[in-house]
C-alpha cells in the first residue's frame, strides 16, 4: 500500500515537474 502510494507520488512529481518546465 505504502509502496504504491510512494510510486504514485514519485510519478506525479515527475509529471508536474515536466509540466512546469514546459510552461517555463
Amino acid at each position: 500500500m505504502f509502496f504504491c502510494v510512494f510510486v504514485f507520488c514519485h510519478e506525479y512529481a515527475l509529471f508536474t515537474g515536466n509540466l512546469s518546465s514546459v510552461m517555463l
